[in-house]
This record gives C-alpha cells, structure tokens and sequence, in this order.
C-alpha cells in the first residue's frame, strides 16, 4: 500500500502464500478488516501496479470461493439474527454469563470479561512487548504507523470484548496476533535504543542497560519455563465424561437420548460426540458438528412454538426413549411433568430422564426392524414395501435395494424407502466424499 516502497513479484507471490495459510482458520479474516478498508483508498494507486494488481487478483481468485461457500454453510449471518421464542442467545463465558438483563448489568459483566481477558494476556506477554509497543508505533513512518497501529489496537478489542460476545468464535487468539503484531514496533525501538546507548547518559542509559539485560536474559528464562512442559499438551476428561456415558447406556433404553436445549462445550469442556461411542446408544442434539454460532434449541422454532405438544411431537419423531438436561429451565421443565418424564440419574449439572412413549418405534410409517447401525449407516428388514423412518434424510445417502427420497415433516426431512422387497436386509449408507464431489 506504500506508494515509496518497491513492491516485486516475489513479494506478492509469499503475501498469497502466507495470508491464504492463515485464512484458514477463518476468523482471522477480521484481523485485515483495517488493512482493507485502508485499502480501498489506495485502489487507484494498486490498480496502477502491475505486481500489486497480480497479487490482488490472486488473494481473491484463491480465497473467496471457499470462504463464501463457508460463510453460506456454517450462516455466520445468524449473529446478527433476532432472537425467536425458541432460541435465546446466551454467551457463556468462564467469568460471566450475559444475558436478557438491563443494559447497565450487562455493560458492566461484558467489561469485567473483557478486562480480565486483556489482563491474562498481559500477565503472560513479554513485559518489552507492553514497555515498548507504543514508542515503537511511534518510531514508524506513514502508512505503515497507522496501519500497524490500528491493526494492533482492533485485534486487542476483537481479543477481549469481541471474545465475550461471540465466545464460539474463541477470538481470544487475537490477543496472540496482537503480540505477534506488536513484535514489529518493538523490534524498531529496540534497534533505536541499542543504536542510541552510546550516545545516552545518566538515568536514560541505566534504563537502556536495563532493557537490553532484560532482552538478552528473555530467551534463558523462557528456555527454563519451556524445559519443565512437555511438548504435547493433554486436558483430562473429568469422571462425569464416563459416568455419563455409563448412564446413558443403562437408563436410555430402547430408543434414542435427546441432549435438551444447547450443548456445545458444558461436558468436561469437550463434545459430547464421543459419547456415542461410549455408551452405545443414538444420541440428539442440536448438532453434531461444531456449527453453531449462537444458542440454538435442539427443538426447531416450528415444534417449538406448539408448546408442549410440539415438543412431545419432535421427542415422537426422534424416538425418544430418555433426554438428558443440563440447563435449569430444562431441568425444571422435565420435573414439573412426572407423568411422562422419570428422572433416573443426575451428577454436577446433568440430569437423565426416562420418557413415557406412546409408540416407540424407530418408524413413522411402515413396519419393520433395525438391524444394524453403524457411525455411516444402518441395515433394515422391513415388513411393508414403502417405510419412512425416523431418520434424518441427506442427498448424499443411497440405499441397495429401494428407491430412497424425502420425507417432509415441518422442516425436518426423514428418510423415506419406496419399491423395497421384503425380509430382505437392506443396506442405507452415505456415499463416500470423492463420489458426493465427483458426482
């Protein structure tokens, strides 16, 4: 962007390498928010450059396919979205919860969050990053002080009050990238103070002296602290991770456990994905992918809304034979209806509750059995020719023997099998990724 500064070819080939790399983890795109708004003024100037419009082109042909497609996929949009009467957003955070309280209450939690976010991270930095940054921003020539400085001071707000309200985006690794940020300045001033020691006297150069102490003493101490961590870092899975695996696989029962509400890292700070496995049965929750980026109830706004029929009627579609709560709201709803909802386990904040079925069944229409279920399909007999099944219905399935299509019950679609023979196994499974992309 420095119209003073010879910009080759080799330059921009390494500014696409290294900024597609690090778009890869994608909200880094937020870090270059500055940049690009700086950018637009200097258009005429890049336009002008053979290199600089190569370069440009480049980051865009190689960057905004895959990001738009993510941002159409993952509906980053929904931030922004109002709330409905089915989900509420509420940012978790290990020091605050905000939520629908007064305006000052929450003012108040969010900057307590935030400040004490912006406090680790200072505590843990190089005290020469925080001494320095700013006489080294300073000590830089337009564009590049402006830029740099922005840039530095928008990843310190995106790391501290940004990483409260969006905490599923963890945007407290931009206090990470504004120290890598600040390393530039600091760098300047450094080269300042060590051209100018011989030239200092008194108090001035026993500060110098003591900075380069300081700078030179950095890697020893760091080395030392570095010796004593291994190079994997592990975190241990609390007991409650097992003990609610073992619940689920002796209180479930016959049909599927619905996680209620929103889960997404209450359970011993992980997923609740390898439960799965652990206790053998069929779970539901709101996803089953890290897609979410707000509150979002597992029972979707059309049942929702219904009330209590509507969500008994979602609970009857995944054949719920127990649910599993951890929220209060939940809790309480399912002990204010004994009659269909026994609970049977609770430990920390998770309660398993049996669930009264009408018709448990793993069919909505139709009759017959599952035979087998695997993590990418299931094995069926069947008594009646044409079945739908409570189970989710993607394009990428096939099935071996039926004609295979969807079932559509609000908004959810099930899978639905007609022309199929009978006491016959029958094999439904996804089809690979190289066959869903080829086609």
């Amino acid at each position: 962007l420095d119209k003073n500064v010879r910009f080759c070819f080799k330059d921009g080939l390494l500014l696409v390498i290294f900024t597609t790399l690090m778009l890869f983890w994608s909200p880094t795109a937020l870090v270059f928010i500055p940049l690009g708004l700086f950018g637009i003024f200097r258009l005429p100037h890049i336009l002008k450059t053979k290199n600089k419009l190569i370069t440009t082109c480049l980051l865009l042909l190689l960057n905004i396919a895959w990001m738009s497609i993510f941002v159409s996929v993952s509906r980053v949009g929904s931030y922004v979205g109002n709330e409905t009467t089915a989900s509420r957003r509420v940012a978790y955070t290990e020091t605050a919860v905000i939520q629908d309280h007064s305006i000052l209450a929450r003012l108040k939690s969010t900057s307590t969050a935030a400040l004490k976010a912006f406090r680790d991270w200072a505590s843990a930095e190089n005290p020469l990053i925080l001494m320095l940054c700013l006489p080294g921003i300073l000590l830089l020539t337009n564009p590049l002080r402006r830029i740099l400085g922005i840039t530095f001071l928008w990843t310190l707000l995106l790391g501290s009050f940004g990483s409260v309200y969006l905490p599923q985006l963890e945007l407290d690794r931009m206090l990470l990238i504004a120290g890598l940020i600040a390393v530039i300045p600091v760098s300047l001033a450094l080269q300042s103070i060590i051209e100018n020691f011989l030239y200092c006297s008194g108090l001035l150069r026993i500060l110098s002296a003591l900075t380069l102490g300081f700078l030179f003493a950095s890697p020893f101490a760091t080395a030392t602290i570095l010796i004593n961590r291994s190079v994997e870092h592990y975190d241990m899975a609390r007991p409650i991770v097992k003990e609610l695996a073992q619940a689920i696989k002796e209180f479930a029962g016959a049909g599927r456990t619905v996680f209620a509400g929103f889960v997404l890292h209450e359970l011993s700070g992980g997923h609740i994905a390898p439960l799965v496995f652990w206790s053998g049965k069929e779970l539901v929750a709101s996803s089953h992918v890290h897609d979410k980026w707000q509150y979002t109830n597992v029972i979707p706004d059309s049942f929702a809304k219904k009330g209590d029929t509507g969500t008994e009627e979602f609970l009857d579609l995944m054949n719920a034979s127990a649910v599993v709560a951890h929220e209060k709201n939940w809790i309480k709803f399912f002990q204010d209806r004994p009659d269909t909802y026994h609970e049977k386990w609770h430990s920390e904040r998770f309660f398993i509750f049996e669930r009264k079925q009408k018709n448990p069944s793993f069919f909505i229409t139709g009759t017959g059995e599952i035979t087998e279920v695997r993590s990418n399909g299931i094995k069926i007999k069947l008594q009646s020719p044409d079945v739908v099944l409570k189970y989710r219905y993607y394009p990428f399935l096939r099935s071996s023997a039926c004609k295979i299509t969807a079932h559509t019950v609000e908004e959810l679609s099930f899978i639905k099998l007609s022309d199929c023979p009978i006491n016959t196994a029958i094999d439904i499974s996804a089809k690979t990724a190289w066959y869903r992309v080829g086609g």
